[in-house]
């Protein structure tokens, strides 16, 4: 039985795509808000919280997309593949990090543009590069 390792988020993006590996163009990186609302039964009151995604690109498609078109605040649909990794606070205290390879992103607007009818980027190339995991391996969370 094949396997499968997928993860869909919906979110607005918390910085301006950057390039972390110079010498690697098509590497692309930003951090994706996603924040659930809801209102709490026994006392009425609205409650949140917000989780944070490192994105990563690695293929040349999808990079230059995000490279050129994608900006703080806009909001994205992210597919991808989820890289888990764990890291010490300065306090000492272990924390799990989060990282998505994209592979299909559609971008659902900006703040300043409503019912934008958005635009899909589908990834085709599979090829998965040593240099990603290297990153991921290395990179402390913002």
């Amino acid at each position: 039985m094949p396997n499968l390792s997928k993860i869909i988020l919906m979110g607005h993006v918390g910085q301006d795509p950057r390039t972390p590996i110079q010498d690697k163009p098509e590497f692309v990186t930003f951090s994706l808000s996603v924040t659930d609302k809801w209102k709490d039964k026994s006392n009425g009151e609205r409650k949140e919280n917000t989780e944070w995604y490192e994105c990563i690109t690695s293929r040349n498609g999808t990079s230059s997309v995000v490279k050129n078109y994608v900006k703080k605040g806009d909001a994205l649909y992210i597919e991808g593949k989820p890289k888990f990794s764990t890291y010490q606070t300065k306090s000492g205290e272990t924390k799990v990090k989060i990282s998505v390879d994209i592979t299909e992103l559609k971008m659902l607007g900006s703040k300043e543009q409503s019912g934008s009818s958005g635009t899909q980027v589908q990834s085709n190339d599979v090829k998965q590069s040593s240099d990603l995991n290297d990153y991921l391996d290395d990179e402390l969370p913002f």
